[in-house]
């Protein structure tokens, strides 16, 4: 688990703000409907706020129709409707250490990525702001979002080629990755020291079929 840390000062009491990446489950099974037994979703806090990144790959274009983790359903943050298809989800979970995902789409997919980070220490946390882009053949997939000073972002991009991508936005590269022979998945975070307006995130590869979607948090 990689873990950061933001320090707050809030009158003469200092508090820690962690965005922890957990890891990474996926499936390579064509399915409407994929099971991940027993995830790992990090250490429990009172106030952990678990975010999900799920990537279809599919032939055609599919949103993730829902997402529930140990049986409850997560809120949906952003998605969008693409053959490389990218959503972001959340939900409170204050106690246990792993829990089943479960994640449907629209229809038939080829596989399924999941991405899995928790928030810590925040007290709330609030989704900031939320944002999306998909296409059918560009280099450069990238969409803007408000940040929040003291904040943190998180993005994920799917893409239908397996060549390398570079980004820009992101300071910290969770997962850079091949997925089922045809999808380079890229998942990574950031975290704004001012707040700002239409803050650009993208990622740059071979212009093919992907997408990307990013939310921030306060």
């Amino acid at each position: 688990m990689l873990s950061h840390f933001l320090r707050a000062e809030v009158g003469n009491v200092t508090s820690s703000k962690a965005l922890n990446y957990i890891g990474a489950v996926s499936n390579t099974t064509g399915a409407t409907t994929y099971t991940f037994t027993a995830a790992n979703i990090g250490t429990a806090t009172s106030d952990r706020v678990i975010v999900v990144g799920v990537m279809l790959n599919s032939s055609t274009n599919r949103t993730v129709s829902s997402v529930t983790l140990g049986g409850n359903a997560m809120t949906s943050i952003v998605g969008t409707n693409s053959a490389s298809n990218t959503a972001l989800f959340r939900i409170s979970v204050a106690s246990g250490t792993t829990a089943d995902i479960v994640v449907t789409g629209s229809g038939a997919s080829n596989g399924c990525y999941v991405v899995v980070y928790s928030l810590t220490g925040w007290g709330t946390v609030t989704t900031y702001d939320s944002n999306s882009a998909a296409s059918t053949n560009a280099a450069t997939i990238s969409t803007t979002i408000d940040t929040a000073s003291g904040g943190a972002v998180i993005g994920i991009q799917n893409r239908f080629n397996t060549g390398s991508v570079t980004t820009a936005g992101f300071t910290t590269q969770n997962v850079n990755t091949t997925f089922d022979g045809t999808q380079r998945i890229y998942a990574g975070n950031t975290f704004p020291t001012t707040s700002a307006t239409g803050t650009t995130y993208s990622v740059t590869g071979t212009a093919t079929t992907d997408s990307i979607a990013v939310a921030s948090f306060s």
